[in-house]
């Protein structure tokens, strides 16, 4: 739906002469319907055996497949066809390749199996020991096959044999497995003391036979130092206190296509025809070094969690460190005769330090109101540790790069008339001192001029450039903001009152930037299709203090002329919004005794009720989908809906 709010009020919708015009509308009411319908099935046994005391036997299997249809019913779109600029015309103009049948089917079984051998115990009454032994076992499979037609003889009847084209058809079977033996041991003293040493031995089919298996070790310890009899003149005031540590390693296997350690062939149909056919060729084989294996996550944690007032308010902290290494990407960069990109291999390495703190308190007044507060906030940055980079370029990833920063241009104002002379062609010529833009005038037609984005120039050279775009020659380019949120926070109230309840839920984030793309984020991102109310304050000889420059066209890109990445057009994104509040009335018992009910409550719940950001006039919501909808442009995504709802609830 928002695709129509691509084009500008003049875009023709309707009929003339019976006929439509090609547009969004008429292509959604001449499109067929596609369909796609899941089933699913899921079975699982398991069971628990008591040896002795103290010792079980858990075993469990489950067994889950899944079938997927798709059918793609195409046709065409027809009606006066104006683009293009090559008059009106009554025709198709959607493409041939549109007007087919497709018929997929997609299935997967996944098998499941674990078996767990637990025992637990306390000897004199000081001493509690635990421990766990077992095995998963994962395999999974999904297979296919797809068929479809062209030139569909009825356009309302979308049937492979109702269709006049060539048909085309297509398979798949993939499969996968893992295999994991892990171990725990748990112990603890006088709940004073505590320890816990795990272990996990871990295979997967997605690496090579000799580095399918990866040992990842784990422990924590912790102190309950209330525990401690020299702290018992502190109770009930410190009702807890305890302080705690970790450390330990996972694998991660998810590392993208499978097989990537096998020298796969590519085919394509190359264009030398022998005997009426195209010939199949293949390229080089892909490059392999000696294989991978997994990726290695390895974090230290160190808390404390501290109770206060008989239990009533709770202070947790957690600062950690995670370090993903072995991460499976290309090697060094080898030479040009090589003929490849280099080999994939566990090279690199990327490094998170954060921390988390959430508190709560909760109590219950004489006077009947009861209350509950949560809140939570957090933050983490990421760099780039170990990474190959032949050249530390700023626009791809390099060796100490934080994780989600924008690299752009210090925005100095606009260009005024004052700052430029005019020579007697008419051509505007900055002025003697004005650090020249002229490196960006590149495309023959685009000229800076008064109303124009005036960049600073930070290197003091007196000219406006990206330098190598390295870090170590930046030219004018700074670090202006970071992708990643940071900050964020939640709170959430609960208040109950004789029968009635008020909840409320605030979630936000205290950082996040973005450089957006589009016609809702850049004016003149594509001159042809909308311009939006929040943009009309563009600069005018009239308007020269106006926020956008002169109306121009930015030749769909989010990096160019009067919209290079910038501070003054950087989004800010972090917002506070209202999640949910949710107000109930409970009867009273006694009443619902009298009619043979428990309970009875009805409730009012508002959904995303409203936020509090730093858009400004943009129209798009700080928590968009910007990864998403028409084209990655920044709000071609269906919004977040703010919804109302009533509600009974009825117990017996």
């Amino acid at each position: 739906w928002y695709y129509l709010y691509r084009w500008p009020k003049i875009m023709p919708y309707g009929t003339y002469q019976g006929i439509p015009f090609r547009n969004a509308v008429t292509e959604i009411e001449q499109a067929n319907r596609n369909m796609k319908s899941n089933n699913y099935m899921r079975v699982s046994l398991g069971t628990t055996v008591h040896i002795i005391k103290g010792l079980d036997l858990e075993a469990d299997y489950t067994f889950t497949h899944v079938n997927r249809y798709i059918r793609t019913n195409g046709g065409y779109a027809q009606g006066w066809n104006f683009w293009g600029g090559s008059g009106l015309r009554n025709e198709v103009w959607t493409l041939s390749s549109h007007n087919k049948v497709v018929n997929e089917s997609q299935n997967s079984d996944f098998h499941v199996f674990n078996g767990i051998l637990r025992y637990k115990n306390t000897f004199n009454e000081a001493h509690e020991f635990g421990a766990m032994g077992g095995v998963n076992v994962e395999y999974y499979t999904s297979y296919g096959n797809t068929a479809d037609r062209r030139d569909l003889l009825l356009i309302d009847h979308t049937e492979l044999p109702l269709a006049n084209g060539e048909q085309y058809s297509n398979s798949y079977h993939t499969h996968e497995a893992r295999l994991g033996f892990f171990a725990r041991l748990n112990y603890a003293y006088k709940n004073r003391y505590l320890l816990e040493l795990n272990g996990r031995y871990d295979g997967s089919s997605r690496f090579p036979s000799d580095k399918l298996w990866g040992f990842f070790p784990s422990f924590s310890a912790g102190w309950v130092i209330s525990e401690e009899s020299f702290m018992e003149s502190l109770k009930p005031t410190l009702s807890m206190w305890k302080i705690r540590g970790s450390w330990g390693r996972i694998g991660n296997q998810d590392v993208g296509d499978d097989y990537k350690f096998l020298p796969l062939l590519t085919s394509s149909t190359y264009n030398w025809i022998i005997n009426d056919t195209k010939v199949m060729s293949f390229g080089l084989p892909t490059a392999i070094k000696n294989g991978f294996t997994w990726e290695t996550i390895t974090t230290i944690d160190i808390g404390t969690d501290i109770r206060l007032f008989n239990n009533r308010l709770g202070i947790t902290f957690d600062w950690f460190k995670r370090v993903n290494s072995d991460m499976i990407t290309n090697g060094e960069a080898l030479p040009s005769t090589f003929g490849q990109t280099a080999p994939k291999e566990n090279f690199g390495e990327l490094t998170t330090n954060g921390w988390e703190i959430s508190v709560d308190f909760h109590h219950h007044f004489n006077f009947g109101l009861g209350l509950n507060i949560t809140a939570y906030l957090s933050d983490a940055k990421t760099k780039y540790t170990k990474i190959p980079s032949a050249n530390r370029n700023i626009n791809n990833v390099y060796e100490g790069k934080e994780y989600g920063e924008i690299w752009g241009y210090e925005t100095d104002r606009l260009f005024q008339i004052e700052d430029f002379d005019v020579d007697p062609s008419g051509k505007y010529i900055l002025k003697e001192g004005i650090p020249s833009q002229a490196y960006f005038e590149t495309d023959g037609w685009f000229f800076f001029g008064p109303g124009d984005v005036k960049y600073k120039d930070l290197n003091g050279d007196g000219v406006i450039t990206p330098g190598n775009s390295t870090v170590e020659n930046h030219g004018d380019l700074k670090r202006i903001g970071n992708t990643c949120p940071r900050y964020e926070y939640g709170i959430r109230l609960d208040m109950d009152y004789k029968g009635i309840d008020l909840g409320i839920f605030l979630q936000g984030v205290g950082k996040r930037d973005y450089w957006g793309s589009g016609s809702i984020v850049i004016p003149g991102f594509n001159y042809l299709e909308a311009w939006y109310t929040h943009q009309l304050d563009y600069w005018t000889p009239e308007n020269t203090n106006a926020f956008y420059p002169r109306l121009t066209n930015n030749g769909q890109s989010n990096n160019a002329r009067n919209f290079l990445r910038q501070s003054r057009y950087l989004l800010d994104m972090s917002y506070c919004r209202v999640k949910n509040v949710t107000l109930g009335y409970s009867f009273p018992e006694k009443w619902m005794r009298k009619i043979h009910l428990s309970k009875l409550r009805v409730y009012l719940s508002l959904e995303n009720l409203f936020e509090i950001d730093h858009m400004g006039d943009v129209p798009i919501d700080p928590e968009t989908q910007y990864k998403t909808g028409d084209g990655d442009y920044l709000g071609r995504s269906y919004p977040y809906s703010r919804t109302t709802s009533f509600g009974v609830q009825v117990t017996f």
